[in-house]
């Protein structure tokens, strides 16, 4: 699934929506400038429902696969038979949702253990839903590499009044990337 639609992209493209001939290009450079998007900022933003990951114990932050997460449910049990006993309180972590970030309170750590921790969360955006500057930097780079797509060894045409430089095609837009850089995850 694609962070922009086959429409947004025919309108900034200004391609009649009627318009087929190019829809099966679109559609594949939209799920795999999506895809290389959110492999580059290292965290997921599709929506998902009902996401089940588990986490080895012994710290006391978790970095989640998704951003916007919701409807968390925590678990930790060494044995990893994970019964309702073993839910945690929500008053015992912090959820930093935007980011895909979960933190135990007060110092508390994990008990360590393999797969010992499970969570079960909703997470990602709907299309309509992704952050605006994201969604205007995958619109950007697709649209650019759309365009590019007959011609991506040239690296510069030269006019009779100067020349433009050109990106290589597996390389971010100096823009989009600093829009990706915002929402990338760090793990220090």
């Amino acid at each position: 699934m694609g962070l922009v639609t086959l429409e947004k992209v025919k309108a900034a493209l200004e391609l009649a929506t009627a318009e087929t001939k190019f829809d099966t290009v679109l559609t594949d450079m939209i799920a795999d400038v999506s895809e290389e998007a959110m492999s580059y900022m290292e965290l997921r933003f599709d929506e998902i429902t009902d996401y089940t990951e588990y986490f080895d114990g012994g710290g006391a932050i978790l970095h989640l696969k998704y951003a916007n997460v919701s409807s968390l449910e925590l678990w930790a049990d060494t044995d990893n038979f994970f019964e309702s006993t073993d839910l945690i309180p929500t008053t015992e972590y912090e959820i930093y949702s935007k980011r895909g970030l979960l933190k135990l309170k007060d110092k508390a750590r994990f008990a360590a253990g393999l797969n010992s921790v499970k969570v079960k969360y909703d997470g990602g955006y709907k299309v309509a839903d992704l952050p605006a500057d994201l969604r205007r930097a995958i619109l950007k780079q697709i649209t650019y590499a759309f365009r590019r797509r007959n011609d991506p060894g040239l690296s510069s045409v030269t006019f009779p009044d100067g020349s433009v430089s050109k990106y290589d095609m597996g390389q971010w837009l100096p823009e989009v990337e600093a829009t990706l850089d915002r929402y990338r995850r760090i793990i220090v």
